[in-house]
C-alpha cells in the first residue's frame, strides 16, 4: 500500500519525465497483479473446500470481501485518476497503455473501481485507445482484458455496450482474420492469437455476467457465431481453439443460435467446427471439455433448427464423444461432459464395445472431488443400458456390479445416485423368463460375491422417502435372496 501511494507521488510530481512514467506504470502493473494472484490463490482454495463441502454457494461472497478488501486500498491511493491523465498525455506510448490497461484489468473488479473508471470517464479514454491502436493486436489485446476486469456486474455491462467498444474491437477482429499475415514474425503471431483469446473471453464475460440476459442476442446480432466459426477454420493454436468453444458455448442456450440475423442458417457450420476442435485436439483436456460440453449444449437445446437435429444424431458426433471418454477417463470434467452428451445420443441398439470406456470412466471418477455429477450420469447411462434384455450378462461381465457398489459406497448420502444405483441394479434382474435361468443365475451369483444387498439396505433406510428407492429395492433384495427359479416364476 505504501508502495503504491508512492508511485502515485511519482506519476504526479514527473510527468514530464517519460522513462520515469515507464517505469511507474510497469510498477502498479505488477503491484495490481500480485493482489490478483493472491485474490485467485484464495479463490482456488475456496472452491476446493466447497467441492469437498458439498455446500454450493459458501465462500464465494468470501472471495469477493477478500478481493475487495485487498484491491479498494490501491485503488483510493489514486491510482485511477493518475493513471487516466498519464494515458491521454502519452497515447503514442505504447508501454505506458499497455501498463496502464493490465493495472485498470486488475482492480477494476469491485465495485468501487468501477464507480473511480467512470468518474474519470476511463471507458471514453480505452475507446479512443481502440480506435488510435486499430493496427495493434497486442495493444488491443490488452485493451480486451481491462474491459473483461471491469465489466463485473450488469451496470458495468451496460457501459461497455453503450459506448459500443465491444463493436469496435469485434470489428477489428474480424478485419484481423481477412487480413493477409504481413511479416509473420512468431511474436506478431503470438500476439495476434492473444488478442484473439482476449476477444472470446471478453465477449464471454460480457453474456454471462447475471442478469444480463439480452446480450448473448446482441452478440449473435453482431456476427459472433460466424466470427468464431471463421477463427476455428482458420487457426491451429489449441488455447485459441479452447476459448473459441468456450465462448461459443455461451450462445448455444440462447434461442435462434443456429439461424443469424440475416436469416442465413450457420448450425452445421457451427457443428462442424466444433467436431473439428474435438477431433484436432483429441489429447488436450481443455478443448475436449470445450467441444464435448457444446455438442451437450445443442443436444439439451429445445429450440434446435430441424437441421441442426439431424447433423447431431450422425455417427461422428457419437464417436467425438465416446473418443473424448476413452482418452479422458480420468479427467472427471470431460466424462462429465461426454456422459451428458451421451445420455441425449438415443442409440437403436447398444454396442457392446462401448461397455469398456463407459465403465473405465464411472470407476476413474468415484470419489474424486466435483464427481458426483459424473458419476450420476454414469450410473444413468448404465441404468438405461441394463434396461436392454441383451445386454445384461455383458454388463455383469464388464464390472458394472463392482462400479454400482463403489458408487453407492462412496455417496452414501447422496441421494440422486443411491436412486440411480438402485434403478441400475433393478433393471439388471429385471425382465427374466424361466429361459433365461443361466443368465439370471450368472448376475445373482455376481450381484451376492459383491454383498449388494448391503447397501441396497442402506440406501433404503437412507432414504426411505424416495419413491423410486422404495419401489426398486424389494425387488432387487427378492432376486438376490430367493431361489432362481421362485424369482423367476414369479417375476
Amino acid at each position: 500500500l505504501s508502495m503504491t501511494m508512492q508511485i502515485v507521488r511519482i506519476l504526479r510530481k514527473n510527468r514530464k519525465n517519460l522513462e520515469l512514467v515507464e517505469a511507474a506504470c510497469d510498477c502498479l502493473a505488477v503491484l495490481s497483479d500480485l493482489e490478483t494472484a493472491s485474490s485467485t490463490m484464495m479463490k482456488s482454495n475456496e472452491a476446493t473446500d466447497l467441492a469437498q463441502s458439498n455446500n454450493p454457494g459458501s465462500g464465494s461472497a468470501d472471495f469477493r470481501n477478500h478481493q475487495k478488501g485487498h484491491h479498494w486500498r490501491l485503488v483510493k491511493c489514486g491510482v485511477f485518476k493518475i493513471l487516466f491523465s498519464v494515458m491521454k498525455q502519452y497515447i503514442d506510448q505504447e508501454s505506458v497503455v499497455i501498463s496502464s490497461c493490465r493495472t485498470i484489468a486488475n482492480l477494476s473488479r469491485d465495485e468501487t473501481a468501477r464507480k473511480e473508471i467512470e468518474q474519470y470517464s476511463g471507458l471514453d479514454i480505452l475507446k479512443v485507445m481502440v480506435e488510435r491502436y486499430s493496427e495493434s493486436s497486442n495493444i488491443l489485446g490488452e485493451i480486451c482484458f481491462a474491459l473483461r476486469g471491469f465489466a463485473m456486474d450488469e451496470a458495468a455491462v451496460d457501459m461497455v455496450v453503450n459506448a459500443k467498444i465491444d463493436v469496435l474491437i469485434l470489428k477489428r477482429a474480424e478485419k484481423l482474420l481477412h487480413e493477409p499475415s504481413r511479416k509473420s514474425t512468431t511474436t506478431m503471431t503470438k500476439s495476434r492469437t492473444n488478442f484473439i483469446i482476449r476477444v472470446c473471453e471478453l465477449v464471454k464475460q460480457l453474456a454471462t455476467v447475471q442478469g444480463y440476459k439480452t446480450e448473448k442476442q446482441h452478440f449473435l446480432n453482431l456476427g459472433i457465431m460466424q466470427y468464431i466459426i471463421h477463427v476455428l477454420q482458420s487457426e491451429e493454436s489449441i488455447p485459441l481453439k479452447s476459448a473459441c468453444c468456450e465462448t461459443m458455448s455461451v450462445f448455444l442456450h440462447t434461442a435462434g443460435w443456429d439461424t443469424v440475423s440475416n436469416g442465413k442458417y450457420v448450425g452445421e457450420d457451427v457443428i462442424e467446427a466444433i467436431l473439428d476442435v474435438s477431433q484436432f485436439c483429441r489429447q488436450n483436456s481443455r478443448a475436449q471439455v470445450a467441444s464435448i460440453s457444446c455438442l451437450e449444449r445443442i443436444l439439451n437445446s429445445n429450440s434446435l433448427d430441424s437441421r441442426s437435429k439431424t447433423r447431431m444424431f450422425h455417427s461422428d458426433v457419437l464417436d467425438s464423444v465416446i473418443q473424448a471418454i476413452r482418452v479422458h477417463s480420468d479427467d472427471c470434467a470431460v466424462v462429465e461432459h461426454a456422459f451428458g452428451a451421451l445420455r441425449r445420443l438415443k442409440m437403436e441398439e447398444f454396442d457392446e464395445e462401448l461397455l469398456e470406456p463407459i465403465l473405465t470412466a464411472v470407476h476413474n471418477c468415484i470419489g474424486k472431488p466435483v464427481s458426483s455429477r459424473a458419476t450420476l450420469l454414469g450410473l444413468q447411462i448404465i441404468s438405461e443400458i441394463s434396461s436392454q434384455t441383451g445386454t445384461k450378462r455383458a454388463l455383469i461381465d464388464a464390472g458394472v456390479a463392482e462400479v454400482i457398489c463403489d458408487a453407492m459406497k462412496s455417496y452414501g448420502t447422496n441421494r440422486e445416485i443411491q436412486v440411480a444405483a438402485c434403478s441400475a441394479l433393478y433393471n439388471l434382474v429385471s425382465q427374466f423368463g424361466v429361459t433365461s435361468y443361466s443368465s439370471f443365475q450368472h448376475i445373482k451369483s455376481s450381484l451376492q460375491d459383491l454383498g449388494v444387498s448391503k447397501y441396497v439396505i442402506e440406501a433404503t433406510a437412507n432414504f426411505s422417502d424416495s419413491e423410486e428407492i422404495q419401489k426398486t429395492s424389494p425387488v432387487i433384495e427378492r432376486a438376490i435372496g430367493s431361489s432362481t427359479l421362485s424369482y423367476l416364476l414369479t417375476s
